[in-house]
């Protein structure tokens, strides 16, 4: 099967109407372009996964038009449509909220995501743009709900990957959603140090993102998270352990090149 013929079916699946064969002649062009181009770039993504990931990607740029199309009401409305089912399957899979809260949630993340289409700068990125949002609103209705934080993870070095189903309001650096907004160099980093951490790091790679890439504090980062920075410290130590014990060269080469020795040194 080819790649249109399995694009067509992907979209089906999906049930997403936005473009095909049997529309616009040029814009199905593009978006299959678009796609072949994810792929070829996509080193990182499972090969499983990867014509479903980059038909996502593609898609942003024929989603927008459409949201933000005051012309053809019908078509933006379809356009809501489908994002709303994206946004409804995100909250459920992703974030395993039960059907009727994500259903509440989707209608707010929808009412945001309509008020702020002006904002948008990179309709390609525009799955991203929205992915953030759903981030948002997570970590909001968490806060509001007392869910489990940061604060619950115990010290110690023992019983890592259970601590850290504890922390799911932290951000994924790994979500490919994410690292479409990162720029090539900070993700090509962070693909290095995911491939060498253990498979059930992920939050560690996000402290990582936020110290190393983003050169942000303790207390910034506290603040962007909602949590108190003992608990970043903690989880940076078991971070820092991992990269010590896994990704010696790697950090080696981060030190040379940016000089963050300090951030080797224990902390509190």
């Amino acid at each position: 099967m080819d790649i249109e013929q399995r694009l067509i079916a992907e979209l089906q699946n999906k049930d997403w109407r936005l473009v095909g064969p049997d529309q616009d002649p040029q814009a199905w062009r593009a978006f299959v372009q678009a796609v072949g181009d994810c792929i070829a770039r996509s080193n990182r993504v499972n090969e499983s996964k990867k014509l479903a990931y980059c038909a996502t990607v593609a898609y942003s740029l024929a989603l927008f038009e459409a949201a933000n199309d005051k012309t053809n009401l019908r078509r933006r409305d379809r356009a809501f449509t489908e994002l709303s089912n994206w946004i409804y399957v995100r909250l459920i899979a992703h974030y395993h909220f039960p059907p009727t809260a994500a259903h509440e949630l989707t209608n707010e993340i929808l009412s945001i995501t309509f008020e702020k289409l002006e904002q948008v700068d990179r309709p390609r990125g525009f799955f991203a743009y929205v992915a953030q949002i759903v981030f948002n609103k997570v970590r909001e209705y968490r806060r509001q709900q007392g869910r489990a934080s940061l604060e619950d993870i115990p010290s110690g070095g023992e019983g890592e990957d259970e601590d850290e189903r504890g922390i799911g309001s932290l951000p994924d650096e790994t979500d490919p959603f994410s690292l479409i907004k990162v720029k090539e160099a900070e993700a090509e980093l962070l693909r290095r140090i995911h491939e060498c951490m253990p498979k059930r790091a992920a939050r560690q790679v996000a402290i990582i993102c936020a110290l190393v890439c983003k050169g942000m504090t303790y207390h910034e980062i506290a603040e962007e998270w909602g949590t108190k920075e003992s608990a970043l410290h903690t989880l940076w130590h078991r971070a820092k352990n991992n990269l010590l014990t896994h990704c010696r060269d790697l950090i080696r080469e981060i030190l040379e090149r940016h000089r963050l020795t300090g951030l080797l040194e224990d902390g509190p």
